[in-house]
C-alpha cells in the first residue's frame, strides 16, 4: 500500500505532508537547503520536466534528490531511515497509522 500524498522526509523528524498532486507542487514550490539557500527554482525545473510523465517511478526518482517522497511505499521511507542509520520505523508511526500501512 502506498502513501497517497507527497511528503518531505529527510529522516531528521517525522515526514511532512506537502500536497496531493504534482500540479499543486508545481504551483507552491519553495524549498531551501541549509548549504545552498533557496533551491526552489531547481526543484521547479525538475517538477516541470517530470510533470507530464506517466511513470511514477520516474517521478519518485527525480524528486528523491530533494528528499521528496511521491506516493511512496513504506519501504521507501524505511530505506531512507537505514541510509542514515536509524531504526526502520523511527519517525514513521504517524504515517503508518494515517494510511493503515503494514509495518
Amino acid at each position: 500500500m502506498r502513501v497517497n500524498a507527497i511528503y518531505f522526509y529527510n529522516a531528521l523528524s517525522k515526514p511532512i505532508f506537502i500536497c496531493k498532486s504534482i500540479k499543486t507542487l508545481m504551483n507552491n514550490i519553495y524549498l531551501t537547503d541549509s548549504y545552498r539557500g533557496d533551491i526552489s527554482s531547481e526543484l521547479s525545473d525538475v517538477v516541470n520536466n517530470i510533470s507530464n510523465s506517466s511513470d511514477p517511478s520516474e517521478i519518485r526518482e527525480a524528486l528523491s534528490y530533494f528528499d521528496i517522497f511521491y506516493f511512496s511505499e513504506l519501504k521507501e521511507f524505511v530505506a531512507k531511515n537505514r541510509q542514515v542509520g536509524l531504526d526502520d520505523m523511527c519517525y514513521l508511526s504517524d504515517l503508518i497509522q494515517k494510511y493503515g500501512l503494514e509495518a
